[in-house]
């Protein structure tokens, strides 16, 4: 009999090793994936922000015409997604996000050209360093650095 239990524990022991060694594969691979689509996201963002620029000149009203190729979570297609919900695939507001991610100094095309300051009131703060030179601008009512 104990000439037996020594395959069985064997056994046992290798089973255990490989469920573990699944389970830490199974972290790396979920993890990898959504720092894949956080990439690929970033990367039509940037594609869109392009076009933003160039064919619209920041004017928000086109936000939904500058469009990049990215295949959303769950599909297994790409499609042609506009600025905007890239966006919103990045949880980020328009007027925030063409800030942000495409170097706009301040959203275009809504107001006859001009921007509200609902919610920003006085003289412009400074940004915080390294960028301390430039003063906040604000968007959507909030103050916030450009890129």
């Amino acid at each position: 009999m104990k000439g037996v239990s020594l395959p069985i524990n064997t056994i046992v022991i290798v089973a255990i090793a490989v469920l573990v060694l699944m389970v830490i594969g199974g972290f790396f691979a979920v993890n990898v994936g959504s720092g894949v689509n956080a990439i690929e996201l970033n990367s039509a963002i940037s594609s869109a922000c392009n076009t933003f620029v160039v064919a619209y000149n920041c004017d928000i009203s086109k936000i939904h015409f500058a469009t990049a190729q990215f295949k959303k979570s769950g599909d297994s297609t790409e499609t042609s997604i506009g600025l905007d919900g890239l966006c919103d695939e990045a949880n980020l507001a328009n007027d925030i996000c063409i800030v942000t991610k495409c170097g706009c100094s301040a959203p275009r095309g809504t107001g006859g050209g001009t921007t509200t300051t609902t919610g920003c009131s006085g003289s412009a703060p400074k940004c915080p360093a390294p960028a301390d030179d430039v003063n906040q601008i604000c968007v959507g009512g909030r103050w916030i650095c450009p890129a």
